[in-house]
């Protein structure tokens, strides 16, 4: 099976696993520096929808219909941007969701201990892992 290498000194096989534990990425800061990113970007997403609302709420006591405000509405639409800043929060959030769940049963928490607190169900905890050991994304959202 391993042809004609001699076998790795016992030695060797604990350097070689703790320089790799050491240079492999924290996949929960990552996320955190992700999710950073995207509240800085809704915040911003907001300012411009906030802008956008003072606009609408103007064009509306002045008398204008719907038809004219929306065909006048520059893109994208108010509702656009709200739904953009969910969909972002709810991906990074899930993902960094899935991390917490793997990580705390790698501790040795149990299903029951994992849910109680991060606040969803053991069910769900235990499609979280699952979807993970398969190598599949969850749909945890």
């Amino acid at each position: 099976m391993w042809g004609d290498r001699p076998p790795i000194p016992a030695d060797e096989v604990v350097l070689l696993l703790s320089d790799a534990d050491d240079s492999a990425p924290d996949e929960f800061l990552e996320l955190l520096t992700e999710l950073e990113e995207a509240v800085q970007a809704n915040l911003q997403r907001n300012q411009q929808a906030l802008r956008r609302i003072e606009y609408l709420r103007d064009r509306r006591e002045h008398g204008e219909d719907m038809a004219e405000i929306v065909r006048s509405e520059d893109k994208p639409l108010v509702l656009d941007l709200l739904r953009e800043n969910l969909e972002v929060i709810f991906d990074v959030g899930a993902r960094l969701r899935q991390t917490q769940v793997f990580e705390l049963a790698e501790c040795g928490l149990t299903h029951a201990q994992i849910a109680e607190l991060l606040g969803v169900t053991r069910q769900r905890v235990g499609a979280i892992l699952t979807r993970r050991r398969q190598g599949r994304p969850s749909t945890d959202r």
